[in-house]
């Protein structure tokens, strides 16, 4: 994890607050931005805030500079949260989403979905997400890989699984 320096920069009517983060061979800054947003305006309902992120990681191998803005909404008004408590946030997210897209793309295969019928789509994932959750609660100890391994050589255990209110499988032998 690296180092983390914070300060407060002001630019026209909207506060921004900067975080300079070093680690894993680069620099990155993030300036944070939260403004107020209605519902209206956003056309979503339980819209509070706009939330913008706006990044610059140097790579120190390359010795090059990349941008990007990020925006995000929130039900949460401005003032509720400190802009490093805003951060934080928006880092949260990230982490959960990237844990999640790892196991349902590397175990699930989901990323090899090539319909385009929303219809399809939606229903393999809603399969997929039972599947992984029958396969994390039916052998917590387990990694999945082999989990999946084992139900595939017994195809009446999987249904079973699917079947049960509490899916649970007996400890390897």
């Amino acid at each position: 994890a690296g180092a983390a320096r914070q300060g407060q920069v002001t630019g026209g009517t909207r506060p921004l607050f900067d975080f300079h983060l070093s680690a894993h061979g680069r620099v990155e800054t993030r300036s944070v931005c939260v403004q107020p947003l209605s519902p209206r305006e956003s056309g979503f309902p339980y819209c509070r805030a706009l939330v913008t992120v706006r990044s610059a990681s140097y790579s120190k191998k390359t010795r090059k500079t990349a941008r990007q803005t990020r925006r995000y909404i929130s039900s949460l008004k401005p003032g509720e949260r400190s802009h490093a408590q805003w951060e934080a946030l928006v880092r949260g997210h990230w982490s959960v989403e990237n844990r999640t897209h790892w196991r349902r793309d590397a175990l699930l295969a989901e990323d090899k979905i090539r319909s385009r019928n929303r219809r399809v789509v939606r229903s393999l994932v809603l399969l997929r997400n039972a599947a992984l959750f029958v396969l994390l609660h039916a052998s917590p100890f387990d990694p999945v890989p082999e989990t999946i391994e084992r139900l595939a050589r017994h195809p009446a255990k999987a249904l079973a699984l699917i079947l049960s209110k509490r899916p649970r499988l007996k400890p390897k032998e």
